[in-house]
């Protein structure tokens, strides 16, 4: 999770002042603003405007995937072992609703998890649903080629995006995924509970929603014609909007840090985290601290491996010098964004040699 940018924080109480004054509030305060976030999601994510769904979750979104993929008796969906379990208990579940087998796939040890992912593709799998970034190892996972992988064998392709989405070079045109999401909370720099879901052409227009709410309906900004019950939806991905999508504090919290990001350049923001990354295996080198496959690293988080007999407590004892990790089974995650720099990497690794006596 990462913290909130100050203007992000701003957002925050410009939204809040204005629900505190209903009054002001007025129709098109209920459409302008996911207007612009719909926008600014397409110039950093690709695709249009009208591609893109607002919603609470990622589990949310693989919900709505469920609904409209076909997942025949006997086929499988593959997940990859230690993913974040949002993207695990709907197809845990989907599976067996459908008399389906959970195929899971288990780290290789080069760490390219796409050949692996490749090696379990047959004409049974269904659906692949994997992330961008492996939420434990911080192994980068290459979803473009393994798009063309999964389109082979005529199978569903689900993808979270939420392990880099802001800072790597995510595009919805060149993944070509059947439904994308990211949860805004993490390198997007947003609040937490906002989703952003793209959804491909093909669900588009005759796609099943998961809830059937008001403000997706094509005659929702008549709100003197809300009983003139519409059976249309808005167009494009929007009629899988979440019900009160209409959050005038959340949505301008993420407009705030999208434009932030936009401003800074994501290129920008990759290459410094890459470089930080890179420091920080040469750090894990020198004291024999295990990480991925350097050429499969993502530029902004590693899963750094704890010797055997790490102590218990390496995570209190951290916060304590005020470092703030989060343990992942045997490894610490190490993450960076652009408030980081070298000086925060060193202090990292001094105090972990200091905990391991190393």
């Amino acid at each position: 999770m990462s913290p909130l940018l100050h203007r992000v924080r701003k957002a925050a109480v410009t939204g809040i002042d204005g629900r505190a004054r209903p009054w002001e509030i007025g129709v098109d305060d209920f459409f302008a603003p996911d207007r612009q976030l719909r926008e600014l999601s397409a110039r950093l994510l690709g695709g249009r405007p009208t591609d893109y769904a607002i919603v609470p979750s990622v589990s949310y979104a693989v919900e709505t995937a469920i609904a409209n993929f076909d997942i025949p008796e006997g086929s499988q969906i593959i997940v990859l072992d230690e993913q974040f379990p949002a993207n695990i208990y709907p197809w845990r579940a989907a599976a067996a609703k459908n008399s389906a087998e959970l195929v899971t796939v288990y780290r290789p040890e080069d760490d390219d998890w796409a050949a692996a992912v490749e090696r379990k593709l047959s004409r049974r799998t269904a659906v692949v649903s994997i992330p961008c970034v492996h939420w434990t190892t911080g192994a980068r996972i290459d979803l473009e080629r393994l798009s063309r992988s999964i389109r082979s064998v005529g199978a569903r392709f689900f993808a979270d995006a939420t392990q880099g989405a802001g800072v790597l070079d995510l595009n919805v045109s060149r993944i070509d995924p059947d439904f994308l999401a990211t949860a805004c909370y993490k390198y997007m720099l947003g609040p937490y509970g906002m989703c952003l879901m793209y959804a491909s052409p093909e669900f588009q227009e005759r796609g099943r929603v998961i809830e059937h709410g008001w403000l997706n309906r094509d005659n929702s900004h008549r709100f003197d014609r809300l009983t003139e019950y519409s059976d249309t939806y808005r167009p494009g991905a929007l009629r899988f909007d979440q019900g009160e999508r209409a959050d005038g504090i959340k949505l301008l919290m993420t407009i705030e840090a999208i434009l932030q990001l936009l401003e800074w350049g994501r290129p920008l923001v990759e290459t410094h985290c890459r470089k930080l990354c890179r420091h920080a295996m040469d750090r894990a080198d020198v004291l024999k601290i295990g990480h991925p496959e350097r050429e499969r690293t993502s530029s902004v988080m590693l899963g750094l491996d704890l010797p055997d007999g790490y102590p218990s407590d390496i995570a209190d004892r951290l916060r304590e010098s005020k470092i703030i990790i989060n343990l992942r089974g045997p490894r610490i995650r190490f993450s960076v964004h652009a408030h980081n720099n070298e000086a925060d990497v060193d202090r990292f690794f001094e105090t972990v040699a200091r905990i391991l006596g190393r």
